[in-house]
C-alpha cells in the first residue's frame, strides 16, 4: 500500500446481492464499486458490462469523473491489480469504478427492477455498517448509530384484525406517497423547460425519496443550494394578478435593477427554433410585490 493518494488501498469489504458478489475497494480515498459487478447483479447484459457502457456513454452528462466514477487504466490499473488480484483479472485493460454517490445515481437512473431492491439494501443495511466499521455482515445491524449483532426475535403472533389493519395502513401510506410522487412528476414536467440540470436532478431525488420512504441523505450533495427561481407567470398566480401587471410592478419596485433577484436563461420559443431569453425570479420577489401592493391600496 502506498501513501500517494492516487494509489489504491487494500480491498475494504463487499457484500452479496441476489446471489452475486459486489466488491467494495478503496480508490483515491473513496469507497468504490466495480460497475460491471453492479450491472451483473441487477441484470445487465454481457456479464454486467452494459451498465458500464451506459455510464460512459448514455449517462455521461450526469456522471462526473472523480466524483461519481473513475476510469482506471494504465499504471493505476496495474497497482489496483497488485493490491486486489481477485478483483482485477489479468486480461482486464480498463475498469470503471463507481463511487458511493455514483452507485446511487446509477441505481436511480436504471430501469432494472433489481436496481430498486439494491438501493434499499444499500441504504438500509450495507452502507451504514461500512461507514462505521469498514465492512458489512448480514448477521449485524445498526442500532442507535452502533453496529451490533442481530437479535434473534421470538415469533410474534398477531390477530387477523391487527394484520388487516396493518395492510390497510400500508396501502394508505403507499397511496399518499404515490400521490406525492405524481405531484412531483407534474411539477417536473411543467418546469422542465426553465429548470437547470441540478434542479431537475433534485426533483428526481425527491421523488425517489418519497417512493422509497427514505430521506436519501447520502444524495444531499446533489441537491442545488438556494430556492428554485420562478417565472413571472408563477408570481402572478401566487399574487392573483396578471402577468402583465407583474411586469409593471417589477419595474415600479426596481426589482429589475437588482441582479440578486433574478437571472436570465435562454429557451426555445414555441413554434420556432429561435432561442429567446426568459427571466427567472427569486421567490422573495413575491413578498416584495405583495408589500408594495398593500402600501398602494
Amino acid at each position: 500500500m502506498h501513501e500517494n493518494p492516487s494509489t489504491t488501498e487494500a480491498l475494504a469489504t463487499g457484500f452479496e446481492f441476489d446471489g452475486w458478489r459486489i466488491n467494495c475497494v478503496m480508490y483515491k480515498g473513496q469507497r468504490c464499486f466495480p460497475a460491471a459487478e453492479v450491472g451483473r447483479a441487477i441484470g445487465y447484459a454481457h456479464d454486467g458490462a452494459r451498465l458500464r457502457t451506459a455510464i460512459r456513454d448514455d449517462w455521461s452528462e450526469d456522471f462526473i469523473e472523480g466524483e461519481h466514477c473513475f476510469l482506471v487504466e494504465g499504471e493505476d490499473l496495474t497497482q489496483l491489480r497488485l493490491d486486489n488480484p481477485d478483483l482485477v483479472l489479468s486480461k482486464t485493460r480498463r475498469l470503471v469504478l463507481l463511487t458511493e454517490p455514483g452507485l446511487h445515481m446509477a441505481l436511480l437512473r436504471t430501469r432494472k427492477p433489481k436496481g430498486r431492491e439494491l438501493r434499499r439494501k444499500l441504504a438500509a443495511e450495507v452502507l451504514p455498517q461500512v461507514a462505521r466499521v469498514g465492512e458489512f455482515s448480514p448477521s449485524r445491524e445498526v442500532v442507535d448509530n452502533i453496529v451490533v449483532e442481530r437479535a434473534t426475535l421470538e415469533p410474534v403472533t398477531t390477530s387477523l384484525d391487527e394484520r388487516r389493519m396493518a395492510v390497510a395502513e400500508g396501502r394508505l401510506d403507499l397511496d399518499l406517497r404515490q400521490a406525492q410522487a405524481a405531484a412531483i412528476d407534474q411539477l417536473t414536467q411543467d418546469l422542465h423547460a426553465v429548470l437547470d440540470a441540478p434542479s431537475l436532478q433534485a426533483l428526481r431525488v425527491r421523488r425517489a425519496s418519497v417512493m422509497l420512504n427514505d430521506p436519501l441523505r447520502h444524495l444531499a450533495p446533489m441537491l442545488p443550494a438556494g430556492p428554485v427561481k420562478i417565472q413571472a407567470t408563477e408570481i402572478g398566480r401566487r399574487l392573483g394578478i396578471s402577468r402583465q401587471l407583474v411586469g409593471r410592478l417589477l419595474t415600479r419596485t426596481k426589482c429589475r435593477k437588482d441582479p440578486s433577484l433574478f437571472e436570465t436563461r435562454l429557451t426555445v420559443a414555441e413554434n420556432s427554433d429561435k432561442q429567446v431569453p426568459i427571466y427567472l425570479w427569486d421567490p422573495k420577489v413575491v413578498t416584495i410585490l405583495r408589500d408594495y401592493m398593500r402600501s398602494q391600496s
